[in-house]
């Protein structure tokens, strides 16, 4: 587990789960998830509690236009080892026909747009694949709750039209002696129970740029799913490719089992996970998961609770 421990200090995405969305009235909502979660590899262990909150508001205001305000915290804590780090986003909102307008410090736009599987129930894998890109999610955001030391600014688009849900975003980070400027742009297409996902990331630094793809699809329907996944990352010298096979069935209206294979061609190694998740009330959720390679790391078995809004 002290390996898992120092590749969560090296990166850790952060993904959250569909989004529900707590309406308190008054044009005030919440979204996002928490987590609370134990990993055990036989040897060692570790509890690492992550979290990604966003308190919205909109204006009640009448008509084509209407103005907002999101307030988004986003973080992990290592529990053991007293080590947290989180990043605070906000930015007004304008919302449009065409979709919401965010500027200020909004939260990247790729961040919740197509949730992945938590593979073996856990996060170890966005752990191993954040410093190259990540496994899903968005790299830009990855990067500012790592780095407290980067200033985020920048302005996101984000709407739906018919079948098709697009998102895009402009970020410059400014650090202490340098800065930087960040891209994104992504669309999901769903047509019946196939969800068709696309997104591109690109983040131009003073000593190279790193340039990310995502494609994915997943079919839904009321009992399973199935989908794949395939990231490929290019940062100055070091390029990582990971293709995901996933799938879940519902044996209840609260019990989900799930198996996630992941191949990294690059690092020439397979992760296979297990999980099974049981929920409850409106968001709330346990789950138990067992995770392995073919060569190279411990098995983890992990155990969680947490809520979904």
């Amino acid at each position: 587990m002290h390996r898992c421990a120092a590749l969560l200090l090296s990166g850790l995405a952060l993904g959250a789960g569909p989004a529900l969305a707590l309406d308190l009235g008054n044009g005030f909502a919440i979204t996002g998830d928490v987590e609370l979660e134990y990993l055990d590899d036989g040897s060692d262990d570790e509890t690492l509690a992550v979290h990604d909150l966003t308190l919205g508001w909109r204006s009640q205001a009448g008509g084509s236009f209407s103005f907002g305000l999101d307030v988004t915290t986003q973080g992990f804590d290592l529990i053991q080892d007293d080590v947290d780090n989180s990043k605070l986003w906000a930015a007004g909102v304008l919302v449009t026909p065409y979709g919401e307008i965010a500027a200020g410090r909004p939260q990247p736009v790729l961040e919740r747009m197509f949730p992945l599987p938590q593979p073996g129930g856990a996060r170890y894998v966005d752990i191993l694949f954040a410093s190259v890109g990540g496994y899903g999610g968005s790299f830009l955001a990855q990067t500012a709750v790592l780095s407290d030391y980067l200033d985020f600014t920048g302005l996101t688009v984000k709407g739906t039209s018919g079948a098709l849900t697009y998102g895009a975003g402009a970020h410059r980070i400014k650090g202490p002696s340098a800065s930087a400027e960040g891209y994104e742009l992504g669309a999901i297409y769903r047509a019946g129970g196939t969800d068709l996902f696309v997104a591109y990331e690109m983040l131009d630094t003073p000593v190279g740029t790193l340039d990310r793809w995502q494609v994915a699809a997943r079919y839904a329907t009321d009992r399973w799913s199935v989908g794949i996944h395939h990231m490929d990352s290019d940062y100055i010298v070091t390029s990582v490719a990971a293709t995901t096979l996933f799938g879940d069935y519902r044996l209840s209206d609260a019990l989900t089992i799930g198996a996630q294979v992941i191949s990294a061609t690059e690092w020439n190694y397979t992760l296979y996970g297990l999980s099974a998740e049981y929920g409850f009330g409106r968001g709330g959720f346990g789950q138990l998961g067992y995770l392995t390679a073919d060569e190279g790391s411990d098995s983890i078995a992990s155990a969680s609770i947490g809520y979904r809004f």
